[in-house]
């Protein structure tokens, strides 16, 4: 693509349902494929990334998405959770073809944007302790780690890291 690309963000609505769902499959599993046996990876995505599963997502008060655009192509998507005194970093998920462009470090960016206008302080997140290069993205913007947990995917355990920044 060369040098300098715009990217932008559309809050995701209603409509946009079934690209949502397309989305969300397909960028879980281009991320997770590598990292975690596709027969859980695959039960995993079609169980939570379902539309009727993402309707009551984009339904939530305290939640959106944005999608992530260059060229008015959408690119991925980001989700954020605003509690009271954090901002969840829910989802930065990115289609195989479009990383390292520099959109997840617009995604973080504008998840800052949206706690500092809600005078929310503090960035938090969740993310696989197999995923290297996601901890590795998310140590560079100043995340670090104070717990873990376990969740399933599919039938098997998996530590979680719990991050998290203040701004």
């Amino acid at each position: 693509m060369g040098g300098y690309i715009m990217i932008k963000t559309s809050k995701v609505e209603l409509g946009d349902l079934t690209a949502l769902s397309k989305l969300s499959m397909q960028s879980y599993k281009e991320a997770f494929y590598s990292l975690i046996d596709h027969k859980n990876v695959d039960s995993y995505a079609d169980q939570v990334y379902q539309p009727s599963k993402l309707k009551t997502e984009l339904a939530a008060v305290a939640s959106d998405f944005y999608f992530l655009k260059t060229d008015d192509k959408i690119c991925g998507y980001l989700k954020i959770t605003k509690e009271h005194d954090f901002l969840e970093i829910n989802r930065i998920y990115m289609l195989r073809g479009f990383k390292g462009l520099g959109i997840g470090s617009f995604a973080m960016k504008k998840a800052e944007e949206i706690a500092r206008e809600s005078k929310i302080h503090r960035l938090v997140l969740g993310v696989l302790a197999l995923n290297k290069p996601a901890i590795s993205f998310y140590s560079k913007k100043g995340f670090v780690e104070y717990s873990k947990t376990s969740v399933n995917i599919g039938d098997d355990p998996f530590t979680l890291l719990l991050m998290d920044k203040r701004i």
